[in-house]
């Protein structure tokens, strides 16, 4: 089903000249429509600039009056990094029957033709489901349900448990087969939730429970999505688990002999009687060291950013920033944080003395950090408040989130934080091959020219350039291969400075 909403704009508003990036916001729902409203989980971005997300509620209500949730995209009006002027559409209004509640954001398959994602609630058994989003050349979507969870065994059981788990609230992974992974909230052997994997067999997908988590220790022990190794090992956090209920970071190692095996890889300390609480997904580097963040503990019990070794033995855990609500006002990240390819560091604090905040952790290369507050939500009523979900990458590397609350109707609001700092540029295309570089943002402090890379073409070769640099900024891209047989216009990628 679709159902358009108009154009939202909204000019770009500079946080600081010092910060390198330019805040925009893209959309703010609304309660009162049925287009959804209180987005959760994390976007996801297609080639072609394109955003889609999730809401909690909202939506056709079919008897609920507060809706199931949405399924939504916003679409640019132009594809260009420093557009700001998006058209919102609902692909999807869940329905209670084929799902409710998709708190555990997307993940996307095929430059952003196949979407997947969880509801918490609704299915047959109103346990959840894991559906499918396939969307067609006109834009429109086919849903699916791929999986609905079992319904859970009536007391005397406390808590409540059944075969597979149930109330899935985090993102999906995917490996190169198409296997999707995933983790359960609740239900399970123990009541503490499962995580879990579907195969692809022909038209069908095929549940195989992975692990049961041990019975939940407290209202907030959301287990957060799992996320990949090249050796197709699992990695994720329970909020309130480990040896100190305090928050745990485990894996689940593949066994030579099939199946998985758990690990618990380092437990959080509790302190002055504050669970750490890790939350959200962990993010893998390439050379395998984990990161992520606590919502609460760190040196001044306001939450931190972390980093755990895994090519240590044993693995060494390292803090990279604490964050101190009474020094610095900005505190409690909930949604785990994004690499660039320089190693730097991304997230989102829910609070702060304005109403969140988005920030940075720059690899300086020695094993060092040094933080930097990208952005302050100051007015709720056109930036939103409390950003709660994990930021992405879109195709012209900017940044782009949601908050759960505020913007003008109080339903929070998709933003876009513009990367000023980093060269961009659109190629320029004649018979399938690339004439120039038409630049677009020169970028900032420069001190070498960064290298410049193009899309490669599904046949023929792939375009090549070399930046021009002048006072720190590229002006031109010196051809020095055109490529062949584009039958695209490829995207152009400087690396950062």
């Amino acid at each position: 089903m679709n159902h358009d909403d108009t154009s939202h704009a909204a000019q770009a508003q500079v946080e600081g000249a010092d910060t390198g990036w330019d805040f925009a916001s893209l959309y703010g729902f609304d309660p009162n429509s049925q287009l959804g409203n209180t987005p959760e989980g994390c976007l996801v971005a297609d080639v072609f600039g394109n955003l889609y997300g999730v809401t909690n509620v909202g939506g056709l209500t079919d008897g609920d009056p507060s809706g199931h949730g949405v399924l939504f995209r916003l679409s640019p009006s132009y594809n260009s990094p420093i557009c700001t002027t998006y058209t919102y559409s609902v692909l999807h209004h869940f329905n209670g029957a084929d799902g409710a509640r998709p708190v555990g954001g997307l993940l996307a398959t095929d430059g952003g033709r196949t979407i997947y994602g969880t509801t918490a609630g609704g299915g047959v058994a109103g346990n959840g489901v894991v559906f499918r989003l396939s969307l067609s050349g006109d834009g429109s979507g086919h849903y699916a349900v791929l999986y609905n969870f079992q319904a859970m065994h009536l007391p005397p059981s406390t808590p409540s448990t059944n075969p597979d788990g149930a109330a899935p609230t985090a993102r999906l992974a995917i490996d190169a087969r198409g296997v999707l992974y995933g983790t359960t909230s609740a239900g399970g052997a123990n009541g503490g939730g499962t995580a879990f994997m579907l195969a692809p067999d022909k038209s069908a997908f095929v549940f195989t429970k992975l692990h049961d988590f041990g019975a939940p220790t407290g209202y907030d022990d959301n287990t957060g999505g799992l996320t990949l190794d090249p050796d197709g090992n699992l990695y994720g956090l329970k909020p309130l688990g480990g040896a100190n209920a305090a928050g745990e970071l485990f894996a689940l190692f593949r066994s030579p002999l099939g199946g998985y095996v758990y690990d618990s890889l380092y437990s959080f300390p509790m302190s002055m009687q504050t669970a750490a609480m890790p939350t959200g997904d962990l993010a893998i580097d390439a050379h395998g060291r984990l990161y992520g963040t606590t919502y609460s503990g760190g040196a001044h019990w306001s939450g931190s950013v972390f980093m755990l070794d895994l090519t240590a033995s044993p693995p060494q855990f390292k803090t990279l920033h604490d964050f101190d609500i009474t020094a610095s006002g900005i505190a409690a990240p909930l949604a785990g944080v994004v690499l660039d390819d320089a190693g730097n560091v991304f997230g989102t604090a829910s609070d702060s003395d304005a109403s969140g905040a988005v920030f940075m952790l720059r690899n300086n290369g020695d094993g060092s950090y040094t933080y930097s507050t990208l952005f302050d939500f100051v007015d709720s009523n056109t930036q939103g408040n409390s950003p709660q979900n994990m930021l992405i990458f879109d195709s012209h590397g900017n940044l782009c989130g949601t908050t759960f609350e505020g913007g003008g109707n109080d339903g929070g609001t998709v933003f876009k934080l513009i990367d000023m700092r980093t060269a961009k540029g659109a190629a320029v295309m004649e018979d399938g091959i690339v004439l120039e570089v038409t630049m677009i943002i020169g970028g900032q402090g420069y001190t070498s020219p960064p290298s410049v890379r193009f899309d490669a073409p599904g046949i023929g070769m792939a375009a090549q350039g070399v930046a021009v640099l002048t006072d720190g900024s590229v002006t031109s891209v010196q051809m020095t291969n055109s490529g062949s047989d584009y039958n695209f216009v490829p995207q152009v990628y400087f690396s950062s400075p």
